[in-house]
């Protein structure tokens, strides 16, 4: 589905009937396809909006690179667009950013945040080495170099992101890099919207972001699902629901 507002056009999907509308942010190179399984786990109390941000899914690129506070202006105009009031903001990965700098800028309209294992600090360190990598591909790819080497770089490149982002336009590649380097945390401390954190216990490796966004959101609580380690809505769409119902009740 499209919608368009204030000439901005969205691409969405929506989900489940009446009820507390929750708008899925989804994270770095995903879409709304990975959220589009979760429909099934959810009851009658909610509605959800799986929402294409700029340049995914089959939302248009934008024209010129955009900051968090672009792409939070956007979400905001995404509910007028729907006329959608009193909104609960599920964000995975990346989207963790935008969500706290949709929040903290858009508090009348965000009644509440559920973040699962979005990115912090230690997270962030391994996002800009991407983007450095990124860089240093885009520069490679303009070089005579062997086409076996190039494959090479390309290959380390996807290891480190997780995804194929070293094909993406340049306008993409920068606002990356304009994610990578935001202060997710000082955006947090400036969130007075209630605010859960979802981590598995077993995210060894992600567990100490969950703990620095406990301290920065001033209005926030930790729910660690015991015996899962870290959440991701496309490798097992059951676990990654269950951890939400369990907090939205």
């Amino acid at each position: 589905m499209r919608v368009t507002y204030g000439g901005q056009v969205f691409s969405y999907e929506v989900e489940g009937t009446l009820g507390q509308p929750l708008i899925f942010l989804h994270g770095w190179g995903m879409s709304v396809q990975s959220f589009r399984s979760l429909a099934r786990y959810f009851d009658k109390r909610y509605r959800l909006y799986l929402l294409d941000l700029p340049g995914f899914g089959q939302a248009p690129l934008a024209a010129t690179p955009l900051g968090v506070a672009d792409l939070a202006s956007k979400i905001r105009n995404f509910g007028f667009a729907l006329q959608l009031s009193s909104v609960i903001l599920v964000g995975y990965g990346l989207s963790g950013k935008i969500m706290c700098a949709t929040a903290a800028r858009y508090s009348d309209w965000v009644a509440r945040l559920i973040a699962i294992d979005v990115v912090g600090p230690d997270q962030d360190r391994i996002l800009k080495q991407a983007v450095r990598r990124l860089e240093w591909s885009a520069f490679l790819s303009r070089l005579p170099l062997a086409f076996e080497l190039k494959q090479k770089a390309k290959q380390r490149l996807m290891a480190l992101v997780g995804t194929h982002d070293y094909d993406m336009a340049d306008l993409m590649r920068a606002d990356l890099k304009t994610l990578a380097n935001y202060d997710t945390l000082a955006a947090a401390r400036l969130v007075v919207t209630p605010t859960t954190l979802v981590w598995g216990a077993k995210d060894h490796r992600h567990l100490g972001d969950a703990k620095r966004f406990y301290k920065s959101l001033p209005r926030s609580k930790v729910v660690l699902l015991p015996a899962v380690g870290h959440l991701d809505a496309n490798e097992n769409p059951g676990v990654f629901s269950q951890g939400l119902l369990s907090v939205l009740g």
